[in-house]
């Protein structure tokens, strides 16, 4: 999965690809293309209107990013109720910024998560069924999770990792499959397989995902940081 708001051809204002046509600056975005091939694209949940997020021109380093209002805005990647999970390795990469994000609320959600929680600013990334505990967590100030970085989230070849701007934040010994769950990999909330509904949105602003089924070694993982930078 690539999700790239730099790239604004992948955007469309509708919920298919060349539907409404590219956001301008403001503009809402019901589509997100996925680069990396798949066709693992994001749409806002259930095609509604209140749930597309926003297109900024200059809203992270001065950079496109796709807002998230920490209210609505949820977007579905398309298939995912069938994929990324079941692995025995995972890279995850995030370019993104908090707006004084909430308690328990979810960047992404699949299951297998990655939220906030604001009691201690915490970042929790959670894998369900490994041999690790559930949910491992690091902490940052609120300056640092309000401003734009670059998370790196890690699991395979005995270890479950978490980076912050390249920096180490946590280890932990972790193996096995990662379990299967039917919910949909969600983006700013997380929704439910069985009515749609979603929850638990926060208030980010999303500029890059890329995820990977494969543990990257650290000098690929190096090279990554410095693309996304």
């Amino acid at each position: 999965l690539w999700l790239d708001a730099n790239d604004t051809s992948t955007l469309d204002k509708g919920f298919t690809s060349g539907s409404f046509g590219v956001p301008a600056n403001d503009n809402v975005v019901g589509f997100w293309s996925d680069k990396s091939g798949k066709g693992y694209h994001a749409v806002a949940n259930r095609n509604l209107g209140d749930r597309r997020p926003k297109y900024l021109s200059t809203g992270l380093n001065s950079k496109p990013t796709i807002r998230f209002d920490g209210s609505n805005d949820v977007m579905k990647i398309s298939g995912s109720e069938t994929a990324f999970d079941q692995w025995d390795e995972m890279s995850i990469f995030i370019v993104f910024q908090g707006r004084s994000i909430g308690r328990n609320d979810h960047i992404i959600n699949k299951g297998w998560n990655f939220k906030h929680d604001d009691r201690g600013n915490k970042g929790y990334f959670t894998i369900y069924d490994t041999s690790g505990a559930d949910s491992k967590y690091y902490t940052l100030d609120s300056a640092q999770w309000n401003s734009p970085h670059i998370i790196n989230l890690l699991y395979g070849k005995g270890t479950r990792k978490a980076y912050f701007n390249g920096i180490e934040k946590f280890t932990l010994n972790d193996t096995g499959t990662i379990s299967s769950n039917t919910n949909p990999l969600a983006l700013g909330g997380y929704i439910n397989s069985v009515n749609g509904d979603d929850g638990a949105e926060s208030k980010i602003n999303l500029s890059e995902l890329i995820i990977f089924q494969s543990r990257l070694a650290l000098p690929d993982q190096r090279k990554m940081e410095g693309f996304l930078a």
